[in-house]
């Protein structure tokens, strides 16, 4: 209800590996997880006069 794939990225600072796999092996689909990983932060940083297009 609160959260969804545009409200959320992927940061961690513990084994990265294992963040990754809890994602990349769950039911989500191919564009929700290019946002969490990706398109959400570079938005976030767009917004700040910076991106990684």
């Amino acid at each position: 209800k609160y959260l969804g794939e545009d409200r959320m990225f992927f940061g961690t600072d513990s084994s990265y590996y294992q963040g990754v796999g809890v994602i990349l092996s769950s039911s989500l689909s191919e564009s929700q997880k290019k946002k969490i990983f990706f398109d959400n932060y570079n938005n976030i940083l767009r917004k700040s006069g910076n991106n990684v297009d």
